[in-house]
């Protein structure tokens, strides 16, 4: 199938480059989105807003496809099109949903309108309770399915931790702390 330019399906459109999605190269199992030609001036905004490439890269350029970067990259490519196989646009517009649907879940979990709760199980002994704002970071982890937790001292990462573990479907979990802190708490 011959590239199309992105993301105007059908219409005759220059365009600024060639990406793909590819494996790897340092790590076959890692799929990327591979570009492999771009205009100068095109490469320098594209270094701009991907962060992750080296400002002395040139191509093949290398960025991790995640619903995140695919989401950007569907933007970036909307201002300076690329071409790209039908295939892979289809597949980028298929993280950009993901993606959304990630970004809905984190909004209504933070702003205590989401509509389903956890069920935390035999998590707590004797009654105790979380607080809305450490169910919501179990709402999250269980939405998105990954999230770095940096709250201040003393405001319950044990606890949100334990209620993001309780939440199915989730394992498995890395937990990173201070080494006092394992045999206290952990």
């Amino acid at each position: 199938a011959m590239p199309r330019a992105c993301p105007r399906e059908g219409l005759a459109v220059k365009t600024y480059g060639r990406a793909r999605i590819a494996r790897s190269r340092r790590d076959e199992k890692r799929e990327v989105l591979l570009i492999e030609e771009i205009e100068g001036h095109v490469l320098v905004r594209m270094k701009g807003i991907f962060l992750s490439i080296r400002r002395t890269a040139k191509t093949p350029i290398e960025i991790s496809l995640t619903p995140g970067s695919a989401t950007d990259m569907l933007w970036f490519m909307s201002r300076w099109p690329l071409s790209i196989s039908g295939k892979d646009l289809k597949r980028l517009n298929g993280l950009k949903k993901i993606h959304k649907k990630n970004e809905e879940v984190c909004a209504s979990a933070l702003s205590g309108t989401h509509s389903g709760s956890l069920d935390m199980g035999q998590c707590f002994k004797d009654e105790f309770e979380a607080r809305s704002y450490q169910e919501a970071t179990g709402l999250v982890v269980t939405g998105v399915q990954r999230l770095l937790l940096g709250d201040q001292v003393g405001l319950g990462k044990t606890v949100s931790g334990m209620v993001s573990m309780a939440a199915a479907g989730v394992l498995p979990i890395a937990v990173v702390c201070q080494p006092h802190l394992v045999d206290i708490h952990w």
